[in-house]
């Protein structure tokens, strides 16, 4: 078995509500709460259970038995969110196997320990989310016909997905860190508090549409050549940006100020890591036409002081050490269980438009 490898897991009754929002809003209801023997007996066919799990059961997580049933309907139910517009690839059922079994595995366990602790949960954030839900179904008519059938199951999976949101609460807001903490995560991740080079630049953009034609490109491309070689041979830049540029920085004679690296087009950020400070390269194209820049001034990239991001640092360091402890609580939660899965292929779910 795969651990789900991001730090928030959506609960397994969050998958099952994937169901209750689909246009199959009755039958995938129905089948996650009570398999027919039909269903089981082809759901365990189709995935060829392993002899140490019972016939009929998807898996079986310490006391929790997960029926076929209940494993088809959120399998099809995240199918159906993920792909809702084609055909789920084959080579996509494998993986999306192992992210709602994950899913299901860890929310079952994740519930367990949240009761084992005494948590109970926050009927006011229950009672937001059961009305949000309502607002989002408001007009679906599935909704309105299975509602007072559905709505108690609701309540009672959303109750378990805010008992298992406290206890992550708990052990995220459990970690705490050190000042040689946050100083080692600064000295680690430099790339995070490195302030990118910067350039001073002026511009001067000939306009044209993207729709134009090869011949109207062609035309503005001449033309930026033929200006290139009057800036040097010796006219001015400011004047010439100022007569002729779309760009907004005309008005300032094609002074775009100071520029990060990665802030330019991809075309432009290539030819102005080549230049030299003072000179006017070749023009470029990009989208809104035919470009010509003059590099004034480079800054190299600095790492900024750890006095001036210290803040930062013990912000994103905090964060990394709380996904990492909630993702090691989960993994132990994983190691003490008695989790047993049915092996094989699940059968093919279609989606809305198949």
């Amino acid at each position: 078995m795969k651990r789900l490898s991001g730090p928030t897991l959506a609960g397994f009754g969050a998958l099952m509500m994937f169901a209750l929002s689909s246009p199959a809003l009755g039958q995938a209801t129905g089948q996650a709460s009570s398999a027919t023997p039909g269903t089981a007996a082809s759901a365990a066919s189709a995935s060829a259970p392993a002899p140490a799990i019972e016939q009929g059961l998807f898996a079986r997580v310490n006391s929790r038995r997960v029926t076929q049933g209940e494993f088809h309907a959120a399998f099809g139910a995240y199918l159906r969110t993920k792909y809702y517009h084609g055909r789920v690839p084959d080579e996509d059922l494998l993986k999306a196997r192992e992210v709602v079994t994950d899913h299901i595995v860890n929310s079952i366990l994740l519930s367990e320990e949240s009761t084992r602790r005494g948590i109970q949960p926050n009927r006011e954030e229950v009672d937001r989310r059961v009305n949000a839900f309502e607002q989002q179904n408001a007009r679906s008519p599935e909704w309105q016909r299975d509602r007072d059938r559905v709505l108690p199951q609701l309540r009672s999976e959303l109750e378990e997905q805010v008992r298992v949101a406290q206890l992550e609460t708990q052990i995220r807001d459990a970690v705490s860190m050190t000042p040689d903490e946050v100083r080692a995560f600064y000295l680690a991740k430099p790339e995070l508090f490195t302030e990118p080079e910067r350039l001073r630049v002026h511009a001067i953009l000939l306009g044209v549409d993207p729709s134009s034609s090869v011949s109207v490109w062609n035309a503005a491309i001449a033309e930026a050549e033929a200006i290139v070689r009057r800036i040097r041979g010796g006219a001015n830049f400011a004047d010439i940006a100022r007569m002729v540029s779309s760009d907004p920085s005309s008005a300032q004679g094609g002074d775009m100020g100071y520029v990060h690296m990665g802030m330019l087009p991809e075309a432009v950020q290539a030819a102005l890591g080549s230049y030299k400070n003072g000179e006017v390269g070749e023009p470029v194209r990009v989208l809104e036409g035919v470009g010509i820049f003059r590099v004034d001034e480079r800054t190299p990239a600095t790492l900024r002081d750890y006095e001036q991001v210290k803040e930062r640092a013990q912000q994103l360091a905090m964060r990394e050490k709380r996904d990492r402890v909630w993702k090691d609580f989960v993994a132990s939660l994983r190691k003490n269980a008695d989790v047993v899965i049915a092996e094989g292929r699940p059968a093919a779910v279609k989606t809305p438009n198949q």
